[in-house]
């Protein structure tokens, strides 16, 4: 099971399928025999085949979770967890009377233990498989009909979601996507919702509890703790990347928005999810704001705005996002006691800031993404009552994308916000709409003029290789009848716009 071979595991596990049908087959044909065999009051071995069976199947499902215990590697508890899935999709459908391994029956408590624990795995398809698992279970299993349980998991991820360590946001989104599927959770949420200060007291309740609500529910939670973060990071942002990053709110609002699948909300739901969605681009933009001086600093890995802090507030605010202490040195020559190293701690800040920066300009990327991608967009004034996102968003959100490409110098981030901006395009090439069809070929022709030196809108960065015009320029041209053949090299321009063109050729 601890292959080192992805191979392998995958020739394993096909193996294993085979095994498991063929063993509910002969369930299915011994339990029939058995049957007859009463009627007739005739015995033989179809008693004991079947107990053998069934002692097969209880030994493989406990040695599976055997295998899930915290210190095994990768292999052996992303294949653990593939073959329990396996067991549950095989023996899912068959009836208990016909069945010779029922899972409800060998399922314990402390086994959906295990697979909520393994939402916090540090691989993401660990967590894909488990809570895939989890979904299957009812309530009872997990213990999320006790309201106590459910506000103490809610809590869990929240916490999770304001951690300054990156897989903790994402295992919190794990873990809210498999709440949204239990009722009573709309409740709890909106009652720590009443704990913070709102955000946005016009957004409306919902009284219904189906998955749709709770995730209404939850989202209002997830935006009025967001904006918390943020006025941290108007204040300090060091503060925030140290105690509270909005990138781990931000990861959440795009999970629950995914579940919510707001592509097929109905028409009387339109009003009040097209609120909240304004909200949420609203908080993104702002949260970009905080965070885009240090993305287009010249030197982002070294950015540190900080500089007149004491050494001595910059350790405390390390070691809040550490939870360890630095090593540190004693004198004789300095006030303080203890004299902590002056380049390590700005070294290590402003690192913490970055990671904090451009995480949460990645998340805002990918966030304005999915919402481009699935949510509904008002095509005509008289749509109103169909559409979620109007046409002058969709504008504000291409701007917000032509400009980060442009100025942002951090690749992680420029990345992504290309992501971003290709599913945008893919949206409006799509629509049936041509005002929306041509907002592509509308944003490169500017982004021309802009780089023949006609227009000057954007600030193109002439550094590491132009960093994000290329990709802009690439996602414009894949999805616009224009096309980079519109510059004249020949025409006299600038060194810093003929290197920018040089890099987009080479693209």
């Amino acid at each position: 099971m601890d292959s080192q071979s992805p191979a392998f595991r995958q020739q394993l596990q096909s193996h294993i399928k085979k095994l498991l049908i063929k063993i509910r087959e002969l369930g299915n044909i011994l339990r029939k025999k058995e049957k007859e065999r009463e009627k007739n009051l005739d015995g033989d071995g179809t008693h004991t085949q079947l107990v053998d069976c069934q002692t097969f199947m209880e030994w493989l499902w406990n040695f599976m979770f055997d295998s899930l215990h915290p210190s095994a590697n990768f292999p052996r508890r992303c294949t653990a967890l593939r073959i329990v899935s396996l067991i549950t999709s095989v023996f899912q459908n068959v009836h208990d009377d016909a069945c010779i391994f029922s899972i409800k029956n060998m399922l314990s408590s402390f086994q959906a233990q295990t697979l909520m624990e393994c939402l916090q795995d540090s691989y993401e398809a660990n967590k894909q498989i488990a809570l895939e698992l989890l979904n299957k279970l009812p309530s009872s299993f997990l213990g999320f009909h006790d309201k106590r349980k459910v506000e103490e998991v809610l809590q869990q991820s929240l916490s999770l979601a304001k951690s300054s360590k990156p897989p903790d946001p994402v295992s919190a989104g794990y873990l809210l996507a498999l709440l949204v599927n239990h009722p009573l959770t709309k409740t709890v949420a909106e009652e720590l919702e009443r704990t913070v200060s709102p955000v946005f007291p016009l957004l409306p309740t919902i009284m219904c509890t189906n998955k749709r609500s709770v995730c209404f529910s939850v989202l209002r939670l997830l935006i009025a703790n967001l904006q918390e973060e943020i006025k941290v990071a108007y204040s300090s942002l060091l503060t925030a990347a140290a105690s509270g990053p909005m990138y781990g709110l931000l990861i959440c609002i795009r999970y629950i928005l995914n579940e919510a699948e707001l592509r097929f909300i109905k028409n009387e739901e339109v009003k009040m999810w097209k609120d909240l969605v304004c909200a949420v681009i609203l908080l993104c933009q702002r949260a970009t704001q905080a965070v885009v001086p240090v993305l287009c600093s010249s030197s982002p890995e070294g950015h540190l705005p900080m500089d007149t802090e004491s050494v001595c507030e910059l350790k405390s605010t390390v070691q809040r996002a550490l939870g360890h202490k630095l090593q540190i040195t004693t004198t004789d020559e300095e006030d303080c006691d203890l004299k902590v190293d002056s380049v390590k701690i700005r070294a290590v800040t402003s690192q913490l800031l970055l990671l904090c920066s451009w995480r949460t300009h990645k998340e805002v990327s990918l966030l304005f993404g999915d919402i481009c991608q699935n949510v509904t967009i008002i095509t005509e004034k008289e749509d109103t009552e169909i559409g979620l996102i109007t046409y002058e968003q969709i504008i504000e959100i291409g701007i917000f994308f032509t400009e980060q490409l442009s100025e942002v110098k951090h690749r992680g981030a420029f990345e992504q916000a290309y992501v971003g901006f290709w599913k945008l395009c893919h949206r409006l090439w799509r629509m049936p709409v041509s005002i929306l069809q041509k907002l592509p070929e509308k944003w490169l022709q500017e982004l021309l003029s802009v780089i023949r030196g006609e227009s000057s809108n954007l600030q193109l960065c002439s550094t590491r290789r132009s960093a994000g015009v290329p990709f802009l320029v690439q996602v414009e041209c894949k999805f616009s009848s224009a096309s980079t053949s519109h510059i004249d090299f020949f025409t006299p321009l600038s060194a810093g716009c003929r290197f920018i063109i040089l890099t987009v050729i080479a693209r």
